[in-house]
């Protein structure tokens, strides 16, 4: 099973890809966690995205693949993906990938939340995890870049696979469960 998790910045990706991980027993990539960790550790792809992330830009399509796109490969079976794709350049170069490996995806979950409320999970983040990447400018700037590419992104899914688009300002467990719904009840079929 293929899940990919879509949303703006605080939309509870990072959290219900973790309950997933433990429901399913898939492995997980956080596409920002990659990022940061390569950025934490100065490799030369670390190197060429800090400025990107820092300022709240997607990183260049290119790079993106070269880090994601190994991580794909080598978890063919299942995987479940946050944040996969935020720019409409990745999406171009990401079909590339899809159709050179014969890549199908089995559920895309669209998460929905309202810039206000979401400023106020990161608010809380960066107080508990001290993130610099969630200033109040990288923020908004990755909040236009989420609402600019959207459309394009889920119209592009729509075509090849299962989206759901998933109210994500409600309780963890409500969001929860209705992704476990939707799983469990095209498992059945």
């Amino acid at each position: 099973m293929k899940i990919i998790l879509l949303g703006s910045p605080a939309s509870g990706k990072g959290t219900q890809g973790d309950l997933l991980e433990r429901k399913y027993g898939l492995p997980r990539l956080s596409v920002g966690a990659l990022i940061r960790r390569h950025v934490d550790e100065k490799t030369p792809q670390g190197k060429r995205i800090e400025s990107f992330m820092v300022a709240g830009k997607a990183i260049p399509a290119d790079t993106y693949i070269e880090l994601v796109g190994e991580w794909m490969l080598a978890h063919k079976d299942g995987f479940i993906i946050d944040n996969l794709i935020r720019s409409t350049d990745q999406l171009r170069i990401f079909d590339v990938f899809c159709k050179k490996h014969h890549f199908c995806l089995d559920f895309v979950f669209v998460f929905r939340v309202f810039e206000y409320e979401a400023r106020q999970r990161l608010h809380m983040r960066k107080t508990i995890k001290g993130r610099s990447d969630d200033t109040e400018e990288a923020v908004h700037e990755r909040f236009i870049t989420f609402n600019t590419s959207i459309g394009e992104i889920v119209s592009y899914f729509s075509k090849k696979h299962a989206v759901y688009e998933i109210d994500a300002e409600r309780t963890i467990e409500g969001v929860h469960r209705d992704i476990v719904s939707i799983i469990e009840s095209h498992q059945k079929i």
